[in-house]
């Protein structure tokens, strides 16, 4: 008997190690992945790359990822200045917001490319899979980032090995984009993880265009009062460090969103009343669709016209 206890204590100390290992050596899993979000791990190290510091920084999320060309924006400005596209999946003005104070000292101008919908958000809460991959990936939150946003994703409060459990989801993550490249009927690039221009689509549109289901919704044109204060929050920071705010509200596919220039109007009004002084170009009807890969995504054809008219809004600054 005290054999059989003897070893079913062996047993679970030797399994509890295990599970601590596992769980310790989580973040260099993760890091190593190639998943949705693992675009956190290129826009921290670039952030905290001292000896390679960029001019201008764009962030947002999948439309300036495949639609902002930085490299064709620096050829136009005077001085040919490094840009860097920060920009990653489903990164919003919220997620963006978590990265300003890591901004480096040389950085002089933050090119924010929203939703034309942003505005309209009713939460600013930051997904619990983003707060884990940010973690995972080396972020820490400090104090100014917590002033900015106001409320943070509580993950950033938790201890390490908690938050390298809850990563183990990643994994799957990482499986299904593996998968994807062989089963899906589209063709990618291995530019997932470019600092440039991350345009991964090798076709100009999508074997199944519009490619519909999971963007069916119309955006709302409601302006919302938090969306508005972190905006202005965000902008008052980086004034405080000499560092110019653009916001860019990213083009609509007009051959899905048939949104009326009256109310697209008024809510365009409405956001530059809240937001005055402030940068905002909008680029919200500038594209036809032969210019859009999909239901949302510009094609690299749409990215020309996009990086062109960006890069001529900012020879005015």
């Amino acid at each position: 008997m005290k054999k059989f206890l003897r070893d079913i204590l062996i047993y679970m100390v030797i399994v509890q190690c295990l599970f601590a290992l596992i769980i310790i050596l989580q973040p260099l899993m993760v890091q190593g992945l190639r998943y949705d979000l693992s675009r956190h791990k290129l826009i921290i190290n670039s952030l905290s790359d001292r000896a390679r510091q960029p001019d201008m920084i764009v962030f947002g999320n999948s439309l300036s990822m495949l639609g902002v060309n930085t490299k064709q924006i620096s050829e136009k400005l005077p001085g040919h200045p490094l840009i860097y596209n920060l920009s990653s999946v489903d990164q919003g003005i919220v997620e963006g917001a978590y990265f300003i104070s890591e901004l480096p000292q040389h950085t002089k101008a933050v090119i924010h490319c929203l939703d034309f919908s942003t505005f309209a958000l009713k939460s600013l809460d930051l997904q619990e899979e983003k707060a884990i991959s940010m973690i995972m990936n080396g972020y820490s939150i400090d104090s100014t980032t917590k002033a900015v946003l106001g409320e943070i994703n509580p993950f950033f409060n938790k201890a390490k090995l908690v938050v390298s459990f809850e990563a183990r989801n990643t994994v799957r993550s990482s499986v299904h984009n593996v998968l994807r490249k062989y089963l899906d009927n589209e063709r990618f690039a291995n530019n997932f993880h470019d600092r440039y221009f991350p345009h991964v689509y090798m076709e100009e549109r999508h074997p199944n265009y519009p490619n519909i289901s999971q963007f069916a919704e119309e955006p709302e044109l409601i302006v919302e009062d938090t969306v508005v204060a972190l905006a202005s929050r965000i902008n008052s920071f980086l004034n405080k460090k000499g560092i110019r705010y653009h916001i860019v509200l990213m083009p609509l596919n007009q051959d899905i969103f048939k949104m009326e220039d009256r109310l697209c109007n008024e809510y365009l009004e409405k956001v530059r009343t809240r937001l005055q002084g402030i940068d905002i170009l909008d680029l919200s009807r500038k594209l036809s669709q032969e210019y859009f890969y999909d239901a949302i995504h510009p094609n690299k054809k749409g990215a020309a016209v996009i990086s062109a008219m960006i890069a001529e809004h900012l020879l005015r600054y």
